[in-house]
C-alpha cells in the first residue's frame, strides 16, 4: 500500500482535483503542491496608513507605498489562508517581484515572514544547505533580503494547517513589492504517532474540604469515539481506587475537545496525590497528573503578597524602581497646544508600555477603594516591595496612592480629566523605562475619564477621611475638590465627549474609546453621594437605579474599565443605611443576580469556569474571571451569603494550570509559570520579570495584529494564547488586570485566616 492510500480522503480527493504530485527529487515518496489562493485584500493591522494592497487578475498580492517620502517604519500583515495539510514533511514557498524603485532604509531588509504566529527558516536544498540567508537584525527577528525569486520556508511536519502567513515591512523608499504563486509542498507519510490523555490538575493546593475537580482532555481517534466509560486511578495517602468517568460523546466548543469534568472531591486525606488517565487504543498512551492536599494558607497569601508588590514594578519615578526615568513627563505637552506644558509624572505604567490612561488607571485603583471601603480587614496585610509608604496608612493605600498622585495630575484647570498621557509611537518591546526619552503628549479631555476621575476622587476622599493622619485629612479635602470640579465639568458638558482613536494617523496609545458614557456618569453620581451621603445627591442616583439594573441584565452584568455601572452599585452599598428602602433592595439585587449569574455559567460550563461555552473569549479574559472572582467574595463578605465561597475557591484553580492550556496565567517560578509577558522593563533587561503577574489569557475576540498570536487564527477560543513576549493580545500585563488578580486573592487568603 502506498502512502497515498493511507492518507483521510480529503487529501486524496485534493490529490485527484487542484494538486499535483510527482516524485520528490531523490525520493520515491509522492511530493504534493497545494496552490494557496489570496481570496481577500489584506489590511495594516498596525494601521500605518502608508502601505496599500491590491489583488492582481491573476492572483497575485502587490504591496505599495501610497505616501511620499522614505517610509521608515514598519507594518504588519496576514493572509488566512486556513488550508488543511496532510502529516509528512513540508515547505511554505512564494514568489517575490521588487520594483526597481524600491530601496530599503535598514539594510537590505525587506520583510519578516510568520507562519501561523512563528517566524520561519529557510528551507534546506538538496546539498543540505538553506534556500536563502536570513538577515538578522539588531532585535533578533529574521528577515528575508531585498532580491526577487521564490522564496521556501521549511514548515513542522507536524503541521496540520497553514492558518495564517503574515509579515512585518521593513522601511524603504518607494516600497513597493509583489507576491505570487503561494504553496504548500509536502510529501506525506503515514500519521502513526501516539498521543498521552492530558488529565489536568492544578498547581494550587486544595482544601481537604475543598471542590476538587480534574479535567480530561480525551484525544480523538476511533478507539476513544467509540468508548464511553474510563476508568481513572487516583493513588494518594488511602492507596489506590479507581473511578469510572463518563466519555462525553461530543466536544466542548471553547476547548474544540472532548472533556469530562470528574469530581474527586471525596478525597480529603491530606497528602499527595496522582490520578492516571488510561490508553484507550494504540493511538493513544495512559497519562498522569499529581494534586496535593493541604492546608493552603500560606500558599494562597505568597501568590497574594506577589500580585500586590508587582504594583512597586510598574510605577514610575520615585515610588517604584525607574526613579530616573521618563522625566520629561514633568513637562508634557498638551496635544493641540504644544506650548502649554504640564506635570504628569509618576503612576501606573497601564501595561506593558509606558503609556498612563486615566480611565483604566482610576478603574484600577477604584477597584481597590470599594474594596477598602466595604472590607477593609482583608487588605490588613503588608505589601512589599513598597517604596514610599505611609505610617499609620495601611500598605494597599499606600501603593494605591502612586496612582492617585498621578490621576489629580490629569484634571485641567475647567475641571475636566485628560484622556491619556501617551507618546505619539508605541516603544520598542526593547526599551526600558530609563530609555524612554519620548514626548508625552496630554491628550484631549472625555467625558468617560471625567466622570470616572470623579468617582475615584470622590471614593479616595471617602477612604482618606477616616485615616487619622494630618496628611490623610488633607488629601482628602483635596480629593472632595476635585471630584466637585469635574462633576462641574460634567453637568456643563451633558452629552459624550470621546477623544478619537488615532491622531496624524498615529496611535498616540491605547485609545480607550467608548460610545456610551451613561453607566461612567452613574458610578461618579453614586461615589459622590456615597462620599457626601446628603439627600439631594442620594435621590439624584436613586432615579437612575431602574434603568442601571436593566443596563447591567442586558449586558450580562459585564464589568471592565468600559462597564462601570457595578462599581457604581457597590459605591451605593458603602452607604446602604442612607438609601431608601426600595433602593436598597435594588442595590442589593443588582448584586446579587451578578453573583448569582457568574456562578450558573460556572455550573454550566464543560471547563468549570463562568464562560458560556460557545462565547467569545475577550482581550484580557483571565481578568474577567478575577473580576468575577473577586465579586463572588466581597458580595459574601458584605451579605453573609457564603454559597459563593465555593465557586470563587475552585475558579482559582483556573489560573494555575487547570485549562485547556494546562497553563498556569501567572509569572513565577513553577514549571508552568508564564515565563515570557508582554511587559517592556523585563523584556528590555530593566528588571528580572517579577513573580505575581497575572497574564491577559485566551483572546479569540480579535487579535489586533499581534505577530506572535497570528497563528491561533481559527483556533477554539480557549486555545488561543501564546506565552510570548512579542503578543501583546494573550500574554500582556494591565494593571486593571492586577487590581483584580490582586484582590481577589487578598479575598481568597482572609478566608483561611
Amino acid at each position: 500500500m502506498t502512502v497515498i492510500d493511507r492518507l483521510p480522503l480529503w487529501s486524496l480527493v485534493l490529490c485527484l482535483g487542484v494538486l499535483t504530485a510527482q516524485t520528490a527529487t531523490g525520493s520515491d515518496a509522492q511530493k504534493i503542491d497545494i496552490p494557496l489562493v489570496v481570496s481577500e485584500v489584506p489590511t495594516d493591522l498596525w494601521s500605518k496608513n502608508r502601505l496599500e494592497a491590491a489583488i492582481g487578475s491573476d492572483g497575485s498580492l502587490t504591496l505599495a507605498d501610497t505616501g511620499s517620502g522614505p517610509f521608515n517604519d514598519a507594518s504588519f500583515w496576514q493572509i488566512a489562508f486556513n488550508q488543511e495539510l496532510p502529516y509528512g514533511r513540508k515547505e511554505f514557498s512564494v514568489h517575490i517581484e521588487i520594483d526597481p524603485a524600491h530601496r530599503t532604509l535598514w539594510g537590505s531588509n525587506l520583510l519578516q515572514p510568520i507562519v501561523n504566529g512563528k517566524e520561519v527558516e529557510a528551507a534546506m536544498d538538496a546539498d543540505g544547505k538553506p534556500s536563502f540567508e536570513k538577515i538578522i537584525a539588531d532585535d533578533g527577528k529574521g528577515f528575508i533580503p531585498a532580491v526577487s525569486g521564490t522564496f521556501r520556508f521549511a514548515l513542522p511536519k507536524s503541521e496540520r494547517k497553514l492558518g495564517v502567513f503574515a509579515f512585518m515591512t521593513g522601511g524603504a523608499e518607494n516600497f513597493r513589492l509583489t507576491m505570487r504563486d503561494f504553496k504548500v509542498t509536502v510529501w506525506p507519510e503515514a500519521d502513526d504517532r501516539v498521543w498521552p490523555q492530558r488529565p489536568l490538575m492544578s498547581e494550587l493546593n486544595y482544601r481537604p474540604d475543598d471542590t476538587k475537580t480534574l479535567m480530561i482532555e480525551w484525544h480523538e481517534d476511533e478507539d476513544s469515539r467509540s468508548r464511553r466509560t474510563a476508568d481513572v486511578t487516583v493513588s494518594g495517602p488511602h492507596g489506590e481506587q479507581t473511578v469510572a468517568v463518563t466519555i462525553p460523546r461530543h466536544p466542548s466548543i471553547a476547548s474544540g475537545s472532548r472533556v469530562s469534568a470528574v469530581d474527586l472531591s471525596d478525597f480529603s486525606e491530606p497528602g499527595d496525590y496522582t490520578v492516571t488517565v488510561p490508553s484507550l487504543g494504540p493511538r493513544t498512551e495512559a497519562a498522569s497528573a499529581a494534586f496535593r492536599i493541604a492546608d493552603n494558607a500560606a500558599q494562597l497569601a505568597g501568590h497574594r503578597d506577589d500580585a500586590w508588590g508587582v504594583f512597586y514594578w510598574i510605577t514610575d519615578n520615585e515610588h517604584g524602581p525607574y526613579p530616573d526615568a521618563h522625566a520629561r513627563d514633568a513637562s508634557a505637552r498638551t496635544y493641540g497646544a504644544r506650548q502649554q506644558r504640564r506635570d504628569v509624572s509618576g503612576g501606573w505604567f497601564d501595561a506593558g508600555d509606558y503609556g498612563k490612561y486615566t480611565v483604566n488607571g482610576a478603574y484600577s485603583v477604584g477597584l481597590m477603594l470599594l474594596t477598602g471601603l466595604l472590607a477593609p480587614q482583608v487588605l490588613d496585610h503588608p505589601v512589599e516591595p513598597l517604596a514610599g509608604g505611609r505610617d499609620g496608612w495601611p500598605d494597599w493605600l499606600s501603593a494605591a496612592a502612586a496612582q492617585l498622585d498621578w490621576l489629580v495630575k490629569m484634571q485641567g484647570p475647567d475641571g475636566g480629566a485628560n484622556h491619556k498621557a501617551t507618546t505619539r509611537d508605541w516603544p520598542g518591546l526593547d526599551v526600558s523605562p530609563q530609555d524612554d526619552t519620548a514626548v508625552k503628549w496630554i491628550m484631549p479631555v472625555s467625558s468617560t475619564a471625567t466622570a470616572d476621575y470623579a468617582a475615584v476622587m470622590a471614593l479616595a476622599a471617602k477612604v482618606l477621611q477616616n485615616q487619622p493622619d494630618s496628611e490623610a485629612q488633607g488629601r482628602a479635602a483635596r480629593y472632595r475638590a476635585a471630584a466637585a470640579r469635574a462633576r462641574q465639568w460634567l453637568e456643563q458638558n451633558p452629552d459624550l465627549v470621546m477623544t478619537e482613536t488615532r491622531y496624524d494617523g498615529k496611535d498616540y496609545g491605547g485609545p480607550y474609546t467608548d460610545g456610551d458614557d451613561s453607566d461612567e456618569r452613574f458610578f461618579a453620581d453614586a461615589a459622590w453621594a456615597a462620599l457626601t451621603r446628603d439627600r439631594a445627591d442620594i435621590d439624584a442616583v436613586e432615579a437612575q437605579l431602574a434603568d442601571r439594573r436593566a443596563a447591567m441584565n442586558r449586558l450580562k452584568n459585564e464589568t471592565y474599565w468600559g462597564r462601570v455601572d457595578l462599581l457604581g452599585f457597590w459605591a451605593l452599598k458603602t452607604i446602604e443605611n442612607d438609601l431608601s428602602p426600595a433602593a436598597r433592595d435594588t442595590v442589593d439585587a443588582a448584586l446579587r443576580s451578578a453573583a448569582h449569574r457568574w456562578r450558573v455559567e460556572k455550573q454550566r460550563a464543560p471547563w468549570d469556569i463562568p464562560h458560556g461555552d460557545s462565547e467569545t473569549l475577550t482581550w484580557g479574559s483571565n481578568s474577567v474571571l478575577a473580576t468575577m472572582g473577586w465579586h463572588w467574595l466581597l458580595w459574601s463578605q458584605v451579605s453573609g451569603d457564603d454559597k459563593y465561597i465555593a465557586p470563587a475557591r475552585d475558579l482559582a484553580h483556573w489560573f494555575f494550570g487547570r485549562n485547556p492550556q494546562g497553563q498556569t496565567y501567572v509569572t513565577g517560578t513553577s514549571p508552568g509559570s508564564a515565563k515570557d509577558p508582554h511587559f517592556r522593563p523585563s523584556v528590555s533587561g530593566a528588571i528580572a520579570l517579577p513573580d505575581g503577574f497575572l497574564v491577559g489569557g485566551p483572546n479569540s475576540g480579535g487579535l489586533s495584529g499581534d505577530p506572535a498570536a497570528s497563528g491561533l487564527i481559527g483556533q477554539p477560543p480557549m486555545r488561543m494564547y501564546i506565552d510570548d513576549k512579542e503578543s501583546y493580545a494573550t500574554n500582556e500585563v494591565a494593571i486593571n488586570w492586577q487590581a483584580a488578580w490582586a484582590l481577589y486573592l487578598s479575598l481568597l487568603a482572609a478566608l483561611e485566616n
